[in-house]
């Protein structure tokens, strides 16, 4: 007695490979695509951190209030943020008034290493109070260097309102 032969269907090995090739195509795009939203939330989220500490700047100058110095209640005469250099630390200064004499510090922020931020004009922006008289003119660019390319965003700081605004 001989036994049925049954056909078993199956992929053949080009199809298999046809269907692998398609998946890494699809995986090297994909991957990409990440890779590039990645590096525009870093840059993002570094000019947030640099638009937020400016605009804490002028919100101390247009508050105006007193601060407590080592138990002395003293007077700002000025209000600055300053951005120091590569090591991407950003830090806001209340100038004393002569009673108190000297500076102090308010708020500090870094942002990450990798990215590079450059001013184009001055290092630091003064606020006056009451009113946040701003002095500072240019731009601040602040750039991601990737393998894939540059990213780069714009931040001017307008010298009549005083309010940052990114101008990509």
């Amino acid at each position: 007695m001989t036994l049925p032969i049954k056909k078993i269907r199956a992929f053949t090995l080009i199809e298999l490979l046809i269907v692998m090739v398609l998946l890494a195509i699809l995986a090297s795009v994909s991957y990409t695509g990440i890779i590039n939203a990645r590096n525009h939330a870093r840059l993002k989220s570094a000019t947030d951190t640099v638009i937020g500490m400016i605009q804490t700047t002028r919100s101390y100058a247009l508050s105006n209030m007193e601060l407590d110095v080592g138990g002395v209640d003293c007077e700002a005469i000025s209000y600055y943020v300053k951005f120091v250099g590569s090591t991407g630390v950003v830090n806001v200064y209340a100038v004393l008034d002569s009673d108190c004499g000297g500076e102090e510090l308010l708020d500090t922020e870094t942002i990450p290493e990798d990215i590079e931020m450059t001013l184009h004009g001055a290092t630091t922006i003064y606020y006056y109070p009451p009113l946040a008289e701003v002095e500072f003119t240019g731009t601040i660019t602040i750039e991601l260097e990737t393998i894939d390319g540059a990213f780069t965003k714009n931040i001017e700081v307008y010298p009549i309102s005083g309010f940052p605004e990114l101008i990509d």
